[in-house]
């Protein structure tokens, strides 16, 4: 999935994934209030900017726990 079609799914209430990885950081999903990802340093609508919109994003499946 690239950025840009991940915002567009947020900007439409559309089902986002709990966990994504994009540059090698992890970021996992706030909450619907806040509609955005966030890992202990940083959350991810701060670090984009208009040249990473194509940029591919890994969903990380998060696996139940046994």
């Amino acid at each position: 999935m690239k950025v840009i079609d991940l915002l567009n799914k947020i900007a439409n209430n559309e089902e986002v994934p709990k966990k994504i990885k994009w540059n090698y950081t992890e970021y996992s999903y706030v909450n619907d209030t806040c509609k955005n990802y966030a890992n202990d340093y940083e959350d991810f609508m701060s670090v984009l900017d208009g040249s990473c919109l194509n940029d591919e994003i890994e969903i990380i499946d998060e696996k139940p726990k046994k």
